[in-house]
């Protein structure tokens, strides 16, 4: 393909072979995201690593916006285990919920019309007042009602962590064990572990689980955390041919730094707007650059400079601040610029797990810019002035 096209693009979910690529997906979890493919990609692929990335359709982001932490009692309850379902969980699923004396919840049923036990399921549902969904194309909205999930895993479990679904999940592929088995270690899902039948095993674990109000809660709350919807709007502001790259600040940036720094669209949003005199910027900048304890990144596109991205170290916390070079505001381009440093951020500090902001009041477009990029406001400050 090389001699075909520029770019290639790859998606992956199994980090078993090496790719010739400029940019790689994996958008499911492990706990080793990050080492899964050293020495499998060529130096320069940017690597999309983990659910932020995910690829969902754009009703999950609108039920997203609308979704609550799920933290009462069940009252409705979603079972989907995938189109096909060659296995018939659903069906043997629906025998445990039929049997369920202390079922006080309503139960919805998803299946694909290639379903090979489609008869049996929908004969079932009707006879149990289960409410069955045929090809249905209202997941989300149905993923939304729900307060508890049983299922599979694959792409359905980044479905349910948008819309933070706590979920009781069955690997019902090899590729599958051990992104469910990752994922229940850090408390995304509900993960029975036994030797006995599935039809044991979930009629043991299911009653446990929606008994245990606290620990759905928790799910519930992680997985809102670990998916936010904006994977594909991540993705494609990072493919568009108006890309942005990234670097450290170097000694030879100091002058145009200094002169950004002080200009009065920049100043007028620092939390000290004066103008920095050049000595003294001159001592800052030796400082940033050898400091360990933040870095000063550069975007640039088509060799010419974008912005400057600077993150402060807290333990596992980095603080942010961006600005745009003066005459650089272009629509979209300081979130490119944003998600680009994040990237950076990710493969050089794998430590950090929180990224935090501080906006001045007034700055509407960073709102927006941190609003629209999956960060979520935490406090707010106020500050009065008395007068002598």
């Amino acid at each position: 393909m090389r001699s075909c096209v520029k770019k290639i693009f790859v998606i992956d979910d199994l980090a078993d072979r090496v790719h010739d690529c400029d940019w790689l997906l994996d958008q499911n979890y492990y706990r080793d995201a990050e080492s899964r493919y050293v020495n499998k990609v060529p130096a320069h692929c940017c690597c999309l690593i983990g659910p932020r990335y995910a690829l969902l359709r754009k009703e999950f982001m609108a039920a997203r916006n609308q979704a609550a932490l799920r933290a009462g009692p069940v009252n409705r309850v979603l079972l989907f285990f995938g189109g096909v379902d060659k296995d018939n969980l659903t069906g043997r699923a629906l025998h445990v919920l039929a049997a369920m004396r202390s079922r006080s919840f309503r139960v919805d049923v998803v299946i694909g019309n290639m379903h090979p036990f489609i008869d049996e399921i929908r004969e079932c549902c009707c006879r149990q007042g289960f409410d069955c969904h045929i090809q249905t194309d209202r997941m989300a909205v149905l993923m939304a009602q729900a307060d508890m999930a049983i299922g599979a895993g694959g792409t359905a479990v980044l479905e349910r962590w948008c819309l933070g679904l706590p979920t009781i999940a069955f690997a019902t592929a090899e590729n599958q064990m051990r992104q469910v088995g990752d994922a229940a270690r850090e408390g995304l899902l509900y993960a029975p572990d036994g030797h006995e039948t599935f039809e044991e095993t979930l009629e043991k674990h299911l009653p446990a689980l929606v008994d245990n109000m606290p620990l759905r809660e928790h799910m519930s709350f992680q997985a809102m955390a670990v998916v936010d919807g904006l994977g594909l709007s991540r993705v494609a502001a990072l493919l568009d041919d108006d890309v942005v790259q990234i670097r450290p600040a170097c000694l030879s940036d100091s002058r145009e730094i200094f002169e950004w720094r002080n200009h009065p669209d920049i100043r007028r949003f620092c939390g000290d707007p004066g103008v920095i005199p050049w000595e003294m910027h001159e001592q800052w900048f030796k400082g940033i650059l050898s400091s360990t304890t933040s870095v000063l990144l550069i975007g640039y596109r088509e060799m010419a400079p974008v912005g400057v991205v600077r993150y402060d170290f807290i333990d596992s916390d980095a603080r942010v601040s961006i600005y745009l070079v003066p005459g650089q505001e272009k629509k979209g381009l300081g979130r490119k610029l944003l998600l680009r440093a994040e990237i950076w951020l990710k493969n050089h500090r794998g430590d950090i797990r929180k990224i935090r902001a501080r906006i001045m009041a007034g700055n509407g477009r960073s709102r927006a810019l941190f609003e629209g990029s999956g960060y979520h406001e935490e406090s707010a400050s106020f500050l009065k002035e008395l007068q002598p």
